[in-house]
C-alpha cells in the first residue's frame, strides 16, 4: 500500500457539489456551504420540504435513528456518514471545476448540518428548470441540498497550480473523498492548500539534481497524461536504436507507448499508471506481441511484484534517476529545473 497518511493537522477532503448534473456553485458561494447528496430518507416518511429533518435522517445521529432509513443509496450514504462524523472546523475542502480550469479551496467553519427548511430550495429548483434539468421528483432534488458544512474564507485557484498528487483524486469518480498527504516525501495536503487560503505565493523552482527533490517535483507537476509522454521520451533516450511512439488516449487498450526497430519489428510495450495499487492491467499488456518487452511505470504504487511478472517496472525512484541521467536532452527536465 502507498504510504499515505492522514494526521490531525492534515485533514483535507473534496466535494463535487454537482447533484444530479446540476452545478450549484452559485448557491455554494452565496450560502458559504458545501453540499453532499444521497440523503438517507427515513423509512416510510412523507416528504415535507419545510421539515426535512422529519423525513431525512441526520448523518451525525447514532443507534436506532441511523437504522431508520431506506436502503436507497446505502453505499454512498455510508461514505457520507463517515465524513459527517469526522469533518469539522479546520478541515480544508476542495471543490473541483476542471472544465473551468479552476478549483475552489475553503476552510470548514463548523460541523456537519442537516438544514430543516433550506431557504435556497426554491432557487435551486428554479435553477434546474432554467437549465432544463429534471425536477419531476422535487423531494429527490431537495434532499440533495439539505446536508452541508459551512465554510469560512474561500479562494479560487487555477487548476494547474494544485499539485498533481492532489488533482488525481479530484478527477476520480466519487463525489466526496479524503485527500491524503505523503509526509515522508514532504507533501502535506493541509499545509499545501492552506497556503492558497492565506495568499502565500508559490516559491521559485531552483535548479536541482537532488533525487528526493526530483521525486517531489514529479508528484507535484506531472499529470497522468504527462507521465505517459515523459516515459516514452525516457525510453527513447534509454534505447536510442529503437523508435518509441506515444499512443495513449481513449480506446488505446492499455498501451500508452510502443517501441519498434527501424524496420518496424515490435520491441516494447509501455503502460503508465499514475497511481497503481494492484489494479488489473489491460489485456494487451497481459498478452504482448512476441519478443516485446513489457514495461509498467507508476509514480505512486504499492507492492507490484505479483501484478507485473515477467515485466520491467519503473517506480518513482527509477523515473527520477532517469530524468537526472538524461537531463541534458530531456525537455521535461528543463520544466522541472533538473540538472544531471
Amino acid at each position: 500500500m502507498p504510504n499515505h497518511v492522514t494526521e490531525a493537522a492534515e485533514r483535507v477532503f473534496f466535494v463535487k457539489c454537482r447533484p444530479q448534473d446540476a452545478d450549484i456553485m452559485d448557491i455554494v458561494l452565496s450560502e458559504k456551504r458545501v453540499f453532499i447528496g444521497y440523503p438517507p430518507w427515513r423509512r416510510g416518511a412523507r416528504y415535507n420540504p419545510a421539515k426535512m429533518a422529519s423525513c431525512v435522517v441526520n448523518l451525525r445521529s447514532a443507534g436506532e435513528d441511523w437504522q431508520d432509513q431506506t436502503d436507497r443509496y446505502r453505499p454512498p450514504m455510508k461514505t457520507n456518514r463517515k465524513f459527517a462524523l469526522s469533518v469539522g472546523k479546520g478541515w480544508i475542502v476542495v471543490i473541483p471545476r476542471p472544465g473551468d480550469k479552476i478549483c475552489y479551496v475553503a476552510e470548514i467553519a463548523g460541523d456537519f448540518e442537516l438544514i430543516d427548511n433550506p431557504p435556497w430550495r426554491a432557487r435551486y429548483l428554479e435553477f434546474r428548470r432554467q437549465h432544463r434539468l429534471d425536477v419531476s421528483d422535487e423531494s429527490s432534488h431537495v434532499g440533495d441540498i439539505v446536508q452541508s458544512w459551512r465554510f469560512s474564507k474561500l479562494v479560487k485557484v487555477p487548476f494547474v497550480r494544485i499539485p498533481r498528487w492532489i488533482t488525481y483524486r479530484l478527477l476520480s469518480r466519487p463525489t466526496v473523498g479524503e485527500i491524503y498527504g505523503y509526509p515522508e516525501r514532504g507533501l502535506h495536503a493541509h499545509a499545501t492548500l492552506k497556503r492558497f487560503i492565506q495568499g502565500i505565493p508559490d516559491p521559485p523552482l531552483t535548479i536541482t539534481n537532488d533525487l528526493l527533490e526530483i521525486q517531489r517535483r514529479l508528484l507535484t507537476f506531472i499529470s497522468p497524461a504527462a507521465l505517459e509522454h515523459l516515459c516514452v521520451a525516457l525510453l527513447q533516450l534509454e534505447r536510442p536504436d529503437e523508435m518509441w511512439w506515444h499512443i495513449g488516449g481513449s480506446g488505446d487498450g492499455g498501451a500508452d507507448g510502443l517501441g519498434y526497430t527501424h524496420d518496424w519489428v515490435p520491441t516494447g510495450l509501455l503502460q503508465c499508471k499514475w497511481f497503481f495499487e494492484g489494479n488489473h492491467l489491460s489485456d494487451v499488456f497481459d498478452r504482448p506481441l512476441k519478443s516485446t518487452t513489457r514495461l509498467l511505470a507508476s509514480l505512486i504504487h504499492g507492492r507490484v511484484e505479483s501484478d507485473i511478472q515477467n515485466a520491467e517496472f519503473w517506480g518513482l525512484e527509477r523515473i527520477a534517476a532517469l530524468i537526472k541521467k538524461h537531463a541534458v536532452h530531456l525537455p521535461a527536465a528543463k520544466s522541472l529545473r533538473v540538472t544531471s
